[in-house]
């Protein structure tokens, strides 16, 4: 939908906000509204503590204390600049590094919550956002050029963007469980044609844990030492010719589906502790914080982190890519946590590993649930990309139609 422009403009002067409705007036912040750091710390937060507390991030702590009580918007000084923005009503407190605007005078405090999460971070993160030093942040925050309206014309505007991102954020949040939900879908049918065939009349027998409760009868129950065996023996990564080599970590793997997602050289991540070998083909596997299912297949000759286990199989026995949709499975994820949750840090250490119960088919059986994996989460992920691009999209829709109302590029008065 578009809306009409105002009948007539004038410059702003301000390069970012150009040309505004002539009745509009451009002021600095200091002139708008107060402005001033908190000064607690989040070693203050309380679980169940009685007010919100306001960190540098978008999840709102709670706390005993309170040391606002009023209308206020606020803004981290540092870290998520520019990208994190809060409207809060009522007594609070609040991180010594976040910024707590209050006392408005000439604008409203709810349109100067849309005024700058529309367009802050335009100037901030071409300033302070740079500088860890906060003689230099204060100035250009107050320093922060605002354009409105009168009031009258700010409540309509503010009406206006409350109905409209309402809208926007109703069908955002539509995308995002359809993304739950394809992501279960996908973890789903992982697990169930890893554990019971692509047959829907195989014949199942018990396999005496908790973790699997059966698995078809031809299909090898056993645990994973006596057919897989791991990487040892770590390589200098400073050393050629490893310093070259790809070195994949965990952080360079999808949660869950078993993408790699990003890669870089031992040099390019500055590696200076010892690392495992690892051949193309053989599976890697994630040993921190199994929860996240974290395996992939290497894609040539490479290194692996310390953190992650490279496992090498016969491929007339067990195939990778049937092991790799094994390691992401329900059964084998939950007893990885299980053995984890042993030690201080959930970390499944190489005897856990080891001792993991696996299951396996016949070899043509593995390539035929292996190529109908492979469709099937491919499938799927599209239909993810295709979400994630809408959602995109309408977050970039949001953002323009708050920049517009709120600098005056569109006429919103008469659609409230």
């Amino acid at each position: 939908m578009t809306w009409p422009a105002y009948t007539e403009y004038k410059e702003s002067d301000v390069e970012w906000i150009g040309a505004i409705p002539c009745d509009w007036s451009v002021r600095p912040l200091r002139y708008i509204c107060d402005v001033q750091t908190g000064d607690r710390d989040t070693v203050h937060r309380v679980d169940d503590g009685e007010y919100p507390f306001f960190i540098r991030s978008e999840n709102v702590q709670r706390i005993d204390t309170w040391s606002m009580d009023g209308e206020a918007v606020l803004t981290p000084g540092d870290g998520a600049v520019g990208q994190v923005f809060h409207y809060y009503v009522g007594k609070f407190d609040y991180h010594q590094r976040v910024y707590a605007f209050f006392n408005f005078r000439a604008v409203s405090g709810r349109y100067f919550y849309y005024y700058l999460s529309a367009l802050f971070a335009k100037v901030a993160l071409d300033g302070s956002a740079k500088t860890t030093v906060d003689s230099l942040r204060m100035p250009l925050i107050k320093g922060f050029m605002i354009a409105h309206p009168g009031l009258l014309a700010q409540e309509q505007i503010v009406r206006f963007l409350d109905r409209e991102t309402a809208k926007i954020d109703a069908l955002i949040d539509k995308q995002e469980q359809l993304i739950a939900t394809l992501r279960e879908d996908r973890a789903a049918t992982i697990t169930h044609a890893v554990t019971r065939g692509l047959s829907p009349e195989t014949h199942l027998k018990e396999t005496g844990t908790r973790w699997i409760d059966a698995l078809p009868q031809h299909w090898i129950f056993s645990r994973l030492s006596r057919h897989v065996s791991i990487n040892s023996g770590q390589v200098d990564p400073r050393n050629e010719p490893y310093r070259e080599m790809i070195l994949i970590a965990p952080n360079h793997v999808e949660s869950g589906t078993g993408r790699l997602i990003e890669t870089e050289t031992a040099d390019e991540q500055a590696a200076d502790s010892g690392k495992y070998r690892v051949t193309a083909g053989q599976v890697i596997y994630s040993k921190i914080r199994p929860n996240l299912a974290k395996v992939t297949i290497a894609p040539v000759d490479c290194l692996c982190s310390a953190d992650m286990y490279g496992l090498s199989t016969d491929q007339n026995e067990l195939a990778s890519g049937f092991l790799m949709y094994e390691l992401l499975s329900q059964p084998f994820t939950d007893y990885v946590i299980d053995s984890s949750m042993r030690v201080a840090m959930p970390k499944v250490n190489h005897e856990s590993l080891g001792a993991a119960p696996i299951w396996i088919p016949p070899i043509e059986e593995q390539h035929a649930v292996v190529k109908f994996l492979d469709a099937r989460c491919a499938n799927i992920d599209a239909l993810i990309i295709k979400s994630l691009e809408m959602i995109e999209t309408l977050h970039e829709y949001r953002s323009a139609l708050i920049a517009n109302a709120v600098t005056g590029k569109i006429d919103v008065r008469e659609a409230v």
